[in-house]
């Protein structure tokens, strides 16, 4: 398998679409801006409480898929925050996962 973002996931094929179809929508919606921090990405959305219900589900979904990673989701009144790291080379796999340079 020569995508790393797939050889990371344990999800089945459909699973893992209906999921990047999930992100892609919170991210289309209310992305702010991503970078990249230390092991990872920071995703930062607006507070919408639409937006961060969307973000509380899916964190709590990668976290029981993708337990490799830390998940963390901050909200407050100015912003959600979500902070995705790994060990090792699988930082640069969640980095791939978000498009995040």
């Amino acid at each position: 398998m020569d995508d790393p973002v797939a050889a990371a996931c344990n999800l089945s094929e459909a699973d893992l679409r209906r999921r990047g179809r999930d992100w892609r929508a919170v991210i289309d919606e209310a992305l702010v801006e991503k970078h990249p921090v230390p092991g990872g990405a920071r995703l930062t959305f607006r507070p919408r409480r639409s937006v961060v219900d969307d973000l509380v589900e899916l964190v709590h979904a990668e976290r029981a898929c993708c337990g490799w990673a830390s998940w963390t989701l901050t909200s407050t009144a100015d912003a959600a925050v979500v902070d995705v790291t790994a060990e090792g080379e699988r930082a640069q796999t969640v980095r791939s996962l978000f498009g995040v340079g």
